[in-house]
């Protein structure tokens, strides 16, 4: 009986296999983002939008994950010329910015955070906002807060005056994330800084732990207003969930466009509007008695084009913008949200932080994967396995290592655009 000769499978065999199905797992995790991503580009056309100013972190992270790539390429290049020691170092090397590369991601997203993007909460800081249920007093005169500053008779507060106020009320909000119903410990209440009930223009008052409103104390959910308003100013946000400046750190769109902010009130902005913006609009204006249609740019009465100059109308537009239409020249007035628009931004989610940490888990998900590869890789080229008659596990690894990198860039660039 003659023996059966079984030939094995040729090692390059092994390797297309191996690359295919790395290769089929990129393609499913590009279908993944894609999909991702065209909801974030439809969600920033609908409703409010948060625009995020991304940390600089983000740009080193960049920069490292393509070093690393560019180390593993050496590697292999090494690897077919059997400098196996080579092989080596830049295998661990690539493995050492990898882990860079992971670490400067995680600070860059604990920055976003810090910021107050959290994985679901609202833009406005609801029920807390200074002025909204409270305001402070500083020797009986009232202090006002413009969305950015706080003002005393008219002059901006100094940094310490403002942490004089956080410490202030800290003895309200503590280190705490919701209200302790355990008695308040107040020192020096009114000397110089006391608080007020805005609705009933009212000093609120501390007797043997208990606040004082209207000769009653307050009941649970004043005592949950007055711990969110303590909180807000205390933790610097006393507008907006978010910390920092408006129009430096974050800003605002409604149905994409974006929105000044200008002492705590919000505005569509004053602007011309674009040759593509004016062919969109149709309306129907009526003045002086005769009704003028408006479509692709032009003016139109009783069927007949008429000249825009010399002509003036105002209307309105569907998402509650104002036009001004004078001797050609269509511009966008500013004005402020109507009551409708703030009912919906007081209750608005903050989406672009939802997204942000949606893409960042998924990110994070592949990027701990493609470090273990890196660490298996450098700890089998320790060995000396990877030489000129065996490269396998540098190109799979490579490649899905690589497809990693191209999809940081991806995002990066994504995320500065959307942003």
């Amino acid at each position: 009986m003659k023996d059966v000769v079984k030939e094995s499978m040729p090692k390059k065999d092994y390797q297309r296999i191996a690359v295919a199905l790395v290769v089929f797992g990129i393609i499913s995790s590009i279908m993944l983002y894609a999909g991702f991503t065209s909801a974030v580009v439809v969600s920033k056309m609908d409703k409010f939008w948060v625009d995020i100013n991304l940390p600089y972190g983000f740009t080193i992270s960049t920069v490292l994950i393509v070093l690393s790539s560019i180390s593993l390429v050496v590697a292999y290049v090494e690897a077919k010329k059997n400098k196996v020691k080579l092989v080596s170092v830049f295998t661990g090397l690539s493995l050492f910015l990898g882990i860079a590369f992971g670490v400067s991601q995680f600070k860059a997203w604990g920055e976003l955070v810090e910021q107050g993007n959290y994985i679901a909460d609202k833009i406005f800081f609801d029920y807390g906002a200074y002025g909204s249920e409270y305001t402070l007093l500083k020797d009986g005169k009232e202090i006002y807060f413009d969305g950015y500053d706080y003002y005393l008779d008219g002059k901006k507060m100094s940094k310490e005056e403002v942490q004089e106020i956080k410490g202030f009320l800290h003895q309200i909000a503590g280190d705490k994330l919701r209200v302790d119903l355990a008695p308040y410990e107040i020192e020096n209440y009114g000397k110089p800084y006391s608080i007020k009930n805005v609705e009933k223009d009212e000093v609120l008052q501390f007797e043997n732990g208990k606040a004082i409103l209207g000769g009653e104390p307050l009941s649970v959910s004043q005592r949950d207003e007055l711990f969110k308003f303590a909180f807000g100013v205390y933790h610097d946000m006393p507008f907006f969930m978010l910390k920092g400046r408006y129009g430096e750190d974050f800003s605002l769109y409604l149905n994409g466009e974006r929105l000044d902010f200008e002492d705590r009130k919000l505005y569509f902005p004053e602007r011309e509007l674009t040759v593509e913006e004016i062919q969109a609009i149709k309306k129907t204006v009526f003045q002086g008695g005769k009704e003028y249609e408006i479509k692709n740019g032009k003016v139109y009465l009783e069927g007949k084009e008429i000249p825009t100059e010399g002509f003036e109308t105002y209307f309105d537009l569907n998402k509650g913008i104002q036009v001004h239409i004078k001797n050609g020249k269509w511009t966008q007035l500013r004005q402020e949200l109507n009551s409708v628009q703030y009912g919906e931004f007081y209750q608005t989610g903050n989406v672009a932080s939802s997204y942000v940490w949606i893409l960042t888990i998924v990110h994070f998900i592949h990027v701990l994967v493609g470090l273990l590869v890196l660490f298996v890789l450098f700890i089998r080229s320790l060995k000396g396995i990877y030489n000129k008659e065996n490269q396998m596990g540098l190109v799979v690894g490579g490649v899905f290592w690589h497809f990693l990198g191209f999809l940081w860039i991806y995002l990066f660039v994504f995320l500065q655009l959307i942003h």
